[in-house]
């Protein structure tokens, strides 16, 4: 069971409370959200809040998605997943996904978890492709002081060219594997910004602030522009832009079903992450429930019911009536319920992607969104999300309530949002790692070549990587 203490819940983070550390990381200017225009590669932007005001960032933004795949050998790839919660997250539903995706573009990929989460990997993900490699130990960063233990991870990642860490505790790994297999590129997929994940100047805080430069060679990629603004901002780091994916499989609007009069909401409630704020979350929707009553109906999931039953307890008695909670779903059953959703409530204090939202998104559901992130790869305010400035309870039940009272402006946001996640897949997401991924693999094997015309140097006065650009896109 999952507890969380009445001061942990008072203590939730907000995007004014993210913006603030943000702002003395990046000494006063926050990461942009925007998108690379479609023509080419942009140098991110950190604006300055208040004035509009910008200025170039250390990082340059790679569209690997545009390029085209080079000949040659295809990388074999090794994620390293230092373990994972019993459904699962957004981070490893990504890289999971894209894994496959490799492997259906003829790349070498499998996901290497500790010994200790691969029954968690097989009962979330499946493993009838053998996709999963286990290495001894349970979690965080395996065998660094144990030989044999180090020796079973080699083992685990065998013949892969590529080794990608996915989570800051298994960065401080690579730096051993360069000195037993200095052949291999070692890469880190930047997913969230997980200083944030702990109080400023914590031990756990330090390693994750310490993890974007823990190599001198570390081949940095993200699946957001914000993310590769704030990377650039903060650490000076060069951070490739790659693809974000999508199963659309999974979720889509086929058989999607018709409201019969209520407005239906759906909101996740996941305790153990704070920066989700579940009790803002069932605030809101004891507001909502308040302000429209019959008019509609509440559906929640994300935890066990012990662990909600203590979130609801902050609340007072009947405050969210008719509110059923379904408890932890799998990905299938999630899709199934953003089908039946007119509306889904993510009111995290940032979302670094908001996986979830993209989700709701490809199913008809209306995502309510933070305006604090990465959101801005899929959502746009008004025409197929509702962006929330503040995240506060009181707005999005303002958010909610007005949604529900204007039918068509819900249809219309709920058509462009299906429309709008078309534009993301696995194939495309994979086609994007498999290309930076040969490109790393081609500088390896010849350091000393010249550039071609398209690439950039390292270095220069802009601060732009070295990374090729290739013309064309996947």
């Amino acid at each position: 069971m999952t507890t969380m203490s009445t001061a942990t819940v008072r203590e939730e983070p907000t995007q004014a409370s993210i913006r603030a550390r943000l702002l003395e990381l990046t000494d006063g200017v926050l990461p942009s959200s925007e998108q690379a225009p479609a023509s080419g590669v942009q140098e991110g932007a950190l604006s300055a809040p208040g004035n509009g005001g910008v200025r170039p960032s250390r990082a340059t933004l790679l569209p690997a998605e545009r390029r085209r795949l080079p000949g040659g050998p295809v990388p074999s790839v090794a994620y390293l997943l230092p373990g994972l919660p019993p459904e699962g997250s957004g981070g490893s539903h990504s890289l999971v996904g894209e894994a496959r995706g490799l492997r259906r573009l003829g790349a070498g990929a499998r996901v290497c978890v500790p010994q200790a989460s691969l029954a968690t990997a097989i009962a979330v993900y499946g493993n009838e492709d053998e996709l999963f490699t286990p290495y001894p130990g349970d979690s965080g960063i395996p065998g660094l002081a144990d030989t044999s233990m180090f020796d079973g991870l080699l083992a685990a990642i065998g013949d892969a060219g590529v080794v990608v860490s996915t989570e800051y505790p298994s960065v401080d790994l690579l730096a051993r594997l360069t000195r037993e297999r200095p052949h291999v590129v070692c890469a880190y997929y930047v997913q969230d910004y997980e200083p944030l994940f702990a109080p400023p100047e914590s031990s756990r805080a330090d390693r994750a602030l310490l993890s974007y430069r823990a190599l001198p060679d570390l081949l940095l990629f993200a699946k957001t522009h914000w993310l590769c603004s704030l990377l650039g901002a903060v650490h000076g780091v060069s951070v490739a832009k790659v693809a974000p994916s999508l199963d659309r499989e999974l979720f889509h609007a086929g058989g999607r079903s018709q409201p019969d009069g209520a407005v239906r909401v759906a909101a996740m409630i996941r305790p153990r992450t704070p920066r989700r704020r579940p009790a803002a979350t069932l605030r809101a929707l004891a507001a909502i429930a308040q302000e429209l009553g019959e008019g509609v109906r509440i559906v929640t999931f994300g935890c066990d019911r012990d662990s909600f039953a203590e979130i609801l307890a902050e609340l007072p008695p009947s405050a969210v009536p008719g509110l059923t909670h379904l408890g932890l779903r799998s990905r299938m059953q999630v899709s199934a319920l953003m089908r039946r959703s007119d509306i889904f409530i993510d009111a995290s204090a940032y979302q670094a992607f908001g996986r979830t939202g993209l989700e709701a998104m490809a199913c008809g559901a209306v995502p309510l969104l933070p305006a604090l992130g990465g959101v801005q790869e899929y959502a746009l305010h008004d025409c197929n999300a509702v962006v929330l400035d503040d995240g506060s309870p009181e707005e999005i039940a303002a958010a909610v309530v007005a949604l529900a009272q204007d039918p068509e402006r819900l249809a219309r946001l709920s058509e462009n949002g299906v429309r709008a996640a078309r534009r993301f897949s696995i194939e495309r997401a994979a086609r994007s790692q498999l290309a930076l991924f040969a490109e790393a693999l081609a500088r390896r094997s010849a350091p000393t070549a010249d550039t071609t015309a398209g690439s950039f140097q390292a270095g220069d006065a802009t601060g732009r990587t070295s990374l090729p650009i290739a013309g064309g896109g996947a």
